[in-house]
């Protein structure tokens, strides 16, 4: 099993990847600083769910996508994607209620 540097180590590899696609340039950070952050955020949210809001956090209007904006905010962006997961599944029951509704009358 990988250490926790490890993990967010390729954690941070991830991020730059994401940098690089996103700003055709590399990332520059101070990895054993980061780290830190990164480590944080994995216990607190997962790996799965770190890798996760770290996507959604490069699919966001953020200028630069600087380290320690997303070591402050990915306890909000988490929350924002569970209230998306939410209301994307409240708005489904409610099209399929709505479609029985329209069955029925259209049947009367």
């Amino acid at each position: 099993m990988a250490s926790e540097r490890e993990v967010a180590s390729k954690f941070l590899g991830e991020y730059r990847k994401l940098y690089l696609k996103e700003y055709g340039r590399k990332a520059k950070f101070n990895i054993f600083a980061e780290r830190w952050g990164a480590m944080d955020m994995i216990e607190s949210v997962g790996i799965d769910r770190a890798y996760q809001i770290l996507a959604y956090y490069f699919l966001c209007d953020v200028s630069g996508h600087p380290l320690p904006q997303l070591w402050r905010t990915f306890d909000r962006i988490d929350d924002m994607m569970v209230a998306i997961d939410r209301d994307r599944e409240h708005r489904e029951s409610v099209r399929q209620a709505t479609k029985m509704r329209m069955a029925e009358l259209d049947e009367s």
